[in-house]
């Protein structure tokens, strides 16, 4: 991993995120008027989108939509970062690929196709938008921004991290952009609200009842050793295994599902979803394979970055793995924490954003940390490797509402 790049609520670049974490900072403020069916409501918006002419000046008006944006702005700060735009010779970038998640389709481009339509007939169909209306619209935007000619692929969930290091390792590519980006959009947030899938959340001290909607793009540049060392990179840290896997409980039948424990029916994320719970021992397995793969040790893991935070058949999943791989006895509490607990339920960008984490506590030396799992505890910031017996690795573990799962561990460049 020699570069990363971000646009979140915390502002455009990487650092502006970090800087959020070590303060204790959350993504989250009220929605304002206008958006969903209440303007108290909490989710992490982007408030100033001015940054990408700064970023962008070449690019004229019509511009992108606001998600194209995102993805550019990150993935281009991401390939700084990594001294990939140095690079004058476009043939040398020819071979990288770019793969990038994306929970939803492109729902905000799509409504505001459809409301002059339904309003005045199809004649008012904009074309400029028409053609930003299909999901992979950013990704291409990407890949001819910054001349990435290889292999590439929208996915969602953790995919773009899982196919990235395949093809890297089958030699498909010297090396893949990977990222995860999502955007809010009102009337998905209101039908989120009204099917469960997210809580009203009006304060922090309510965090803990369920995940917060945010919008944002996070990128990394996954290479191989020999790609970097003959560009003379700085390598972050290894992606040295990733175990993907798939995994479920029985599912539930639907007499079963209209009486859950929280009589929320096929509402939500709760255990007897419509898409059935994580397997525990099979997700114990999978995490398993991933230490075993890279040559690790459980006593060598620093700390373990999970996805499962206010999600409850996630959280207890990522709990019974822990348990089993003997990783709650290392060490002094507080070993485990998800970036979600600030930066929000980013969906296609949760994946991405836990991997930046882990390079990042990686490349330091130091684990920087929320113990808002829960979240109605204090975020705690960082502190040094002597203080907390940071051992070398950081393991990162993925679970979605589509049930597709991996383990990554990450580990020194050298």
């Amino acid at each position: 991993m020699t570069g990363i790049g971000a646009w979140t609520p915390f502002g455009v670049g990487w650092d502006a995120l970090w800087a959020a974490l070590i303060e204790g900072r959350t993504a989250f403020a009220p929605v304002g008027e206008g958006f969903g069916p209440d303007p108290t409501l909490l989710a992490g918006r982007i408030s100033d989108w001015k940054p990408f002419r700064a970023e962008f000046p070449e690019v004229r008006p019509p511009l992108p939509i606001p998600v194209t944006r995102l993805a550019l702005v990150a993935a281009r700060r991401a390939c700084e970062a990594a001294g990939l735009a140095k690079i004058d010779a476009e043939h040398e970038r020819l071979g990288f690929g770019v793969m990038l998640n994306r929970n939803r389709g492109p729902a905000q481009v799509v409504a505001k196709i459809m409301k002059p339509v339904l309003a005045k007939g199809v004649r008012k169909t904009s074309p400029l938008l028409f053609s930003q209306s299909v999901a992979n619209a950013p990704l291409g935007a990407v890949a001819t921004a910054l001349g990435l000619r290889g292999p590439h692929l929208l996915t969602m969930g953790g995919g773009a991290i899982m196919t990235a290091h395949d093809a890297i390792q089958r030699g498909d590519a010297p090396g893949v952009l990977v990222g995860g980006f999502e955007e809010l959009v009102s009337e998905l947030f209101t039908a989120d609200l009204d099917n469960g899938v997210i809580e009203g959340i009006r304060s922090l001290d309510q965090l803990g009842r369920g995940p917060v909607m945010s919008e944002g793009c996070v990128c990394v540049l996954l290479e191989s050793r020999a790609s970097a060392e003959a560009r003379g990179a700085r390598a972050l840290a290894r992606l040295a295994s990733v175990e993907r896997g798939l995994s479920l409980a029985s599912r539930a039948e639907p007499a079963e599902r209209e009486q859950n424990t929280d009589g929320r029916g096929e509402r939500g994320w709760d255990p007897l979803s419509r898409w059935g719970a994580p397997d525990p021992d099979g997700f114990a397995r999978l995490a398993a394979r991933a230490l075993a793969r890279a040559g690790v040790e459980p006593k060598t893991i620093g700390y373990h970055a999970g996805n499962g935070a206010a999600v409850p058949a996630f959280a207890s999943a990522e709990q019974r793995m822990r348990a089993t791989l003997g990783l709650d006895g290392l060490g002094p509490a507080g070993r485990v924490g998800s970036l979600k607990a600030l930066l929000g339920e980013g969906m296609g960008m949760g994946a991405i954003a836990n991997l930046a984490w882990a390079a990042t506590m990686v490349a330091r030396g130091e684990i920087t940390h929320s113990t808002r799992s829960g979240p109605t505890k204090d975020p705690v910031p960082g502190a040094g490797a002597s203080a907390l017996g940071l051992a070398h690795n950081v393991l990162v573990t993925h679970l979605d509402a589509h049930a597709s799962q991996f383990a990554a561990l990450v580990s020194p460049a050298s």
